[in-house]
């Protein structure tokens, strides 16, 4: 059975008979991973915007998901890349949705939702744009 902190969210997982605890990143870290998240859909996003997930496309996305479940992991455990490594994948699995289920939970959400309205209201982004050229007529 999992325990969690609410003040220091920490849950500790049992993986290859040893238990491990996972932690909610800390603020740097989680912008480093929202980094790497953004580096590697850009790198898979098509001149649109839109994602293409293809064959050829394939080793891209093995090594951008390799470079994040590494991050992800390693940061959330504190445990070094060589013991990430030796995780089967079904271990590696667990620690991560524990990894995310905490440093994405519902309160970490509101949060950024909180701020990031915050800021679009102290800078003003919240008011209706202004035409910049009068409506068209139809006479």
């Amino acid at each position: 059975m999992s325990k969690i902190s609410v003040l220091n969210p920490v849950k500790t997982v049992s993986v290859q008979g040893v238990d491990v605890e996972v932690r909610e990143m800390r603020h740097l870290d989680m912008i480093g991973f929202l980094k790497l998240i953004h580096k590697h859909v850009n790198e898979l996003a098509d001149e649109k915007g839109a994602i293409r997930f293809s064959v050829d496309r394939l080793t891209e996305i093995i090594t951008g998901a390799e470079e994040l479940s590494l991050f992800l992991l390693s940061k959330s455990t504190g445990k070094d890349t060589a013991w990430v490594a030796q995780l089967s994948f079904s271990d590696a699995l667990i620690l991560m949705d524990t990894a995310l289920e905490l440093s994405f939970s519902e309160d970490v959400i509101k949060n950024a939702r909180q701020l990031g309205g915050r800021v679009k209201a102290s800078f003003g982004l919240l008011k209706i744009a202004k035409p910049t050229s009068p409506p068209h007529s139809t006479s």
